[in-house]
């Protein structure tokens, strides 16, 4: 919406400026892609990993969502956190792109230890969010996300408990396989945070999309381990 806003401006078009924010997004994606691989996955390509999990069909399934800006400003987080301006301008990228799955990648970055984090890292998460919430005090009242999974609880229980094991397969897909013949099944830290992302993403009423976009760390860490 923040990016949309100013393109529509120009294009006074909201039909062509949603598909620009949407080519945006990919080309945000695919060059932090190159600059994760560059500076932190220097022996391979993050997408190959990625081709096994449910990432670019969901990617496709939701276009026009955020997830492109979201998991793109993750990657770019990564790849220059050595920096005190660009790793300070990726946060708030995040901030704004999800501000809830924000969090979550800043809980897990820590607990996996993706990154070392330092004090302008504090700084820039604790200033970023309150710009985030002085912007969106700025903005028309509206449904959050959380008003809107409280009304629809009774559906997510509902589909979650009538697919169960397709929706657990779904959730890794053939990055499953790595897992249970690896030693990471066996790891605390990569078990725990997989209950704690699945256990966000449950209550979410677009559940493999909010856990795709979670696990992204988690599939850091599986990068980090080997």
């Amino acid at each position: 919406f923040f990016i949309g806003y100013f393109i529509n401006l120009i294009v006074d078009n909201t039909t062509t400026t949603h598909w620009i924010v949407v080519a945006i997004g990919f080309l945000y994606l695919y060059t932090s892609a190159f600059f994760f691989d560059k500076y932190y996955f220097k022996k391979n390509q993050i997408f190959k990993i990625l081709y096994f999990t449910p990432f670019f069909l969901i990617l496709f399934t939701w276009i026009g969502k955020p997830d492109t800006f979201t998991i793109g400003s993750l990657f770019f987080l990564v790849a220059f956190n050595n920096s005190v301006l660009l790793s300070n301008l990726f946060i708030l990228f995040t901030i704004f792109s999800h501000p809830q799955i924000a969090f979550v990648y800043f809980v897990l970055i820590k607990f996996l230890k993706i990154f070392d984090y330092k004090k302008y890292h504090y700084f820039g998460i604790f200033i970023n969010f309150i710009i985030y919430i002085y912007y969106r005090s700025l903005l028309n009242d509206f449904d959050d996300r959380f008003t809107v999974i409280s009304n629809e609880l009774d559906r997510v229980f509902r589909t979650i408990f009538t697919n169960t094991f397709g929706g657990l397969i779904s959730l890794f897909m053939w990055l499953w396989i790595v897992i249970f013949i690896s030693k990471l099944i066996k790891d605390k830290k990569f078990i725990v945070s997989f209950l704690f992302v699945f256990f966000i993403s449950f209550f979410t009423i677009d559940h493999t999309r909010v856990f795709m976009q979670l696990s992204i760390p988690l599939v850091i860490y599986m990068i980090q381990s080997e």
